[in-house]
C-alpha cells in the first residue's frame, strides 16, 4: 500500500514485496496453500471428547433411573408413600433439565479445557479433575433430590440452588486453577 501511495502500480508493488507475480501467484496458489497448512489428522481430542461425554450422559441417565426406581419402591414398601405421587411429572421433568443442563455444562467446561490455548508448562490434569468432580457432585445431587422427593421431602426443592452452587465453585476452582 506504502508503494502504491508513492506511485507504483500493484502488480509490480505485489513483485517487489512477494517475489512472485500475479499470475504466478494465483497459480501457485492451492499447492502453497496445502504446504502451509497443517494436512487433516483424526480428530481424536474431539472423538474422545465426544465419547467421554456420552459415558458421563449415560451414567447420569442411568443413575437417575436407578434412583427414581429403587427409591419410589423403598418409598411404597415402608409406608412413606401411601399411593403414586401427584407431581411425578413435574418432578421427572425437572430432574431431567437439570441433567441435561449438567451435562451440557460439563461438555462446555470440557470443550474450553481440551481446547484452550494454554502456555506448555500448564497442565490441563487440574481442569478434568474439576469437572469429573463437578459430574459426581451433580449426580449426588440429583439423586438426594430423587430420595427426598420420593419420601416426600421440601428438601427436595433445593436441588437447583444446589447444582448452581456446584457450578459456581466449579467455574470458581478452574479460574483459581489458571490464574493463579
Amino acid at each position: 500500500m506504502l508503494d502504491m501511495g508513492t506511485g507504483a502500480s500493484f502488480a509490480s508493488a505485489f513483485k517487489a514485496h512477494i517475489g512472485l507475480s500475479e499470475s504466478e501467484y494465483e497459480a501457485q496458489f492451492f499447492t502453497r496453500m496445502d504446504a502451509y497448512l497443517p494436512q487433516s489428522e483424526f480428530p481424536r481430542k474431539t472423538v474422545g471428547l465426544a465419547l467421554g461425554l456420552l459415558l458421563a450422559a449415560s451414567l447420569m441417565a442411568f443413575s437417575l433411573i436407578w434412583g427414581f426406581r429403587r427409591w419410589s419402591a423403598v418409598a411404597m414398601t415402608t409406608g412413606a408413600v401411601s399411593g403414586p405421587h401427584r407431581g411425578r411429572r413435574g418432578f421427572v421433568v425437572e430432574i431431567s433439565v437439570f441433567a441435561v443442563f449438567t451435562v451440557g455444562f460439563a461438555a462446555l467446561l470440557l470443550h474450553q479445557i481440551a481446547f484452550a490455548d494454554l502456555p506448555s508448562c500448564m497442565s490441563r490434569a487440574p481442569g478434568y479433575s474439576a469437572t469429573a468432580a463437578y459430574l459426581v457432585v451433580a449426580v449426588a445431587i440429583l439423586l438426594w433430590s430423587v430420595r427426598r422427593w420420593a419420601y416426600r421431602q421440601r428438601a427436595a426443592s433445593l436441588m437447583p440452588l444446589l447444582l448452581i452452587a456446584d457450578a459456581v465453585l466449579t467455574v470458581l476452582i478452574l479460574h483459581a486453577t489458571w490464574h493463579a
